[in-house]
C-alpha cells in the first residue's frame, strides 16, 4: 500500500504520462493508471516495455 508522499509521487508521474499520450490511446493510458494505483507494483518496479509482465497481467490485451 503507498503512503501519501509515495501516493502523490505516483499520481504525479501518471498524470505526466497520460498528458502526453496521444488522444486515440488515452483511454487505455487511463485505465493502465488506474490497475497501477489499484494494485502497485513492487518498490523500485520500472516497466521494462510494452511487453512487460506485470503490466500484461494488470491488463491483458483486450479482444478487437
Amino acid at each position: 500500500m503507498l503512503d501519501d508522499t509515495n501516493r502523490f509521487k505516483v499520481a504525479e508521474a501518471l498524470g505526466s504520462w497520460i498528458a502526453y499520450t496521444p488522444e486515440t490511446h488515452k483511454e487505455r493510458a487511463d485505465k493502465a493508471g488506474d490497475a497501477l494505483l489499484a494494485t502497485p507494483p513492487p518498490p523500485g518496479w520500472r516497466p521494462l516495455g510494452p511487453d512487460d509482465e506485470l503490466l500484461r497481467t494488470l491488463l491483458p490485451d483486450e479482444e478487437v
